[in-house]
């Protein structure tokens, strides 16, 4: 199992949302840990904004590193997204929280795979909220 840090924070999305929560959650003591984005210049961009985080294009399983996964893709990204986590993560999302920041996009419309994926549980034991 890969080691945690207990108030640490991966950012999968790294547009104006991604930037400003990482930036204020760094502000305010949380460890901002990879932070990921499509392109290698937004989430270059994103780091040195937030001042703090590795920089990393394209979903890998280093997301699951950090106690907190921040979603802050798009709505329509959610369920793709979603579906790319579980399948590189696995039983790895055991006691992680994971949250999004769609206001339109319930829990239960972001992808079958990521929040159920075999056991009925969310995410093999994540905290989705």
């Amino acid at each position: 199992m890969l080691a945690r840090m207990v108030e640490s924070l991966s950012i999968v999305g790294a547009g104006r949302v991604g930037r400003a929560l990482g930036r204020r959650l760094r502000e305010w003591g949380w460890k901002i840990g990879v932070v990921y984005a499509r392109s290698e210049a937004r989430t270059r961009k994103a780091v040195r904004f937030i001042a703090a985080g590795r920089p990393q294009a394209g979903l890998t399983v280093q997301a699951l590193t950090s106690r907190v996964v921040l979603l802050t893709v798009p709505d329509d990204a959610i369920p793709a997204v979603g579906s790319e986590l579980a399948r590189i993560g696995g039983l790895e999302w055991r006691g992680l929280m994971v949250l999004h920041t769609s206001g339109a996009t319930p829990c239960r419309n972001a992808g079958r795979s990521f929040w159920w994926p075999t056991v009925g549980e969310p995410a093999g034991g994540a905290s989705i909220v």
